[in-house]
């Protein structure tokens, strides 16, 4: 009886435990996927530390505390963290910015929440190893733009690898929340080993 008690008590701990931790779960992945660079351009006569290739792309994921609502246009993101590859060089929330805050990461969603649109760009924050950007619909001079760009820079010198009006895909991951019932029923489950302990004593 002992034994099945421990057990029952950890369980309802681990379950109160994720219970609690319901809005934590609602943290939300939207990763993302290009499509091979079909463009190359060496600023100085030279690759810097290398070269871009047509296997290479740009891929990544961010976080947000809530999934982006359905139906925003232009939504400012403020993520929890991110990480972008563009083939070459890793750009996390830890070693690089965002370009422009307050314009440089920011994305659209369709009626379903999943993102329509985006422009993202985050780079070295001294600008002395390079940068890396994705957009889609991003408006400029009139006309509508799909763009991957990953770079890679050396002082005055700079290699790029794009590819245009092919754009990625976005997938969204978002965790289930565990029911409050499951912690009620773990509760009651303890209480009732307790009286029945009290009974076999007596």
């Amino acid at each position: 009886m002992k034994k099945l008690v421990t057990v029952l008590a950890v369980a309802v701990v681990v379950a109160s435990s994720l219970g609690i931790a319901t809005s934590a779960l609602a943290i939300t992945t939207y990763s993302y996927t290009g499509n091979n660079f079909d463009n190359f351009f060496s600023y100085g006569g030279m690759y810097v530390a290398g070269e871009y290739t047509g296997s290479m792309r740009v891929t990544g994921w961010f976080e947000v505390a809530n999934p982006i609502a359905a139906g925003v246009s232009d939504q400012f993101i403020t993520p929890l963290s991110y990480s972008f590859f563009d083939g070459r060089i890793t750009y996390t929330d830890q070693n690089s910015v965002v370009w422009y805050p307050g314009s440089s990461f920011s994305v659209s969603t369709n009626e379903t929440g999943d993102i329509s649109s985006w422009y993202i760009g985050v780079k070295d924050p001294n600008m002395a190893i390079g940068e890396v950007f994705t957009m889609k619909n991003y408006l400029s001079g009139g006309q509508f733009y799909t763009y991957d760009q990953g770079m890679v820079r050396a002082g005055n010198w700079y290699e790029t690898g794009s590819v245009t009006n092919n754009a990625g895909e976005w997938t969204k991951t978002t965790p289930t929340p565990i029911p409050g019932a499951l912690v009620l029923f773990g509760s009651g489950l303890l209480g009732l080993v307790g009286i029945g302990r009290k009974k076999f004593r007596r």
